[in-house]
C-alpha cells in the first residue's frame, strides 16, 4: 500500500483517539454560589514573580451581580488560566428564564502585572469608556461583549452574555467593573 495513505490513516486514527479521550473526560460541575466576603488575605495566592494573585471569584458576590444585573446567579465556576496570556478567571451563570438555559453569564479575569502594557496595545482601536479606573474600553453590543479596565498595572476583563431583550448593557455591567476595580486596588 502507498506509504502516504498509511500515514494519512495513522494520523486520522490518532486524531479520532484524541477526540474520544477528550470527550470521555467528565466536565467539572459548577459549584453552588455562596455569598462571600471578597478580597480577604486568604483569597490571595503568590504569583511566580513574587506578587500576589487574586482569586477572581472573590471579587463579586452573587448578591452584587443580582442587584446590578437584575438576574440571580445560578452557579459560579473558577476558570483555570492557560499561562501568561489567559489568566485564571471566574464565570457566573445567570438565571434569566429567557432563551437557552446556561447561555447568559458574566465572566471576569484579572491580570495583576503587565496589564497596562496589554491595555495600551488594544485601547487605540476600541470604544473608550469614561469613568472607570485609569482607562477602559469596550467592544460588543447589547447582548454580548467585553469591557477591559485598567488600574495601576492591573487589567480587569469582564465578558458578558445577556438576554436578547437587553437594550443597553452598560448599566448592568459597568457598575460590576467599578466594584472589581475598587477591590483590585485595595489588595
Amino acid at each position: 500500500m502507498n506509504p502516504l495513505i498509511l500515514m494519512a490513516r495513522a494520523a486520522g486514527t490518532s486524531l479520532i483517539l484524541l477526540v474520544l479521550a477528550a470527550c470521555s473526560e467528565s466536565p467539572q460541575s459548577p459549584r453552588q454560589v455562596t455569598t462571600s466576603t471578597p478580597s480577604s488575605s486568604n483569597d490571595l495566592t503568590h504569583t511566580p514573580d513574587g506578587g500576589r494573585a487574586i482569586d477572581p471569584c472573590t471579587l463579586l458576590t452573587d448578591e452584587e451581580i443580582k442587584r446590578t444585573t437584575g438576574y440571580p446567579v445560578l452557579n459560579k465556576e473558577t476558570v483555570t488560566g492557560s499561562g501568561g496570556f489567559s489568566p485564571p478567571g471566574c464565570d457566573w451563570e445567570l438565571k434569566s428564564n429567557k432563551g437557552i438555559p446556561g447561555l447568559h453569564r458574566i465572566s471576569i479575569d484579572v491580570i495583576r502585572s503587565g496589564g497596562r502594557q496589554r491595555f495600551k496595545l488594544m485601547a487605540s482601536s476600541l470604544t473608550p469608556v469614561a469613568g472607570l479606573g485609569d482607562g477602559a474600553v469596550k467592544t460588543g453590543g447589547n447582548t454580548d461583549g467585553t469591557v477591559w479596565a485598567m488600574v495601576g498595572d492591573s487589567l480587569v476583563t469582564l465578558r458578558y452574555a445577556l438576554p436578547v431583550d437587553t437594550a443597553d448593557p452598560d448599566p448592568l455591567v459597568l457598575p460590576l467593573i467599578k466594584i472589581i476595580l475598587s477591590r483590585v486596588t485595595g489588595v
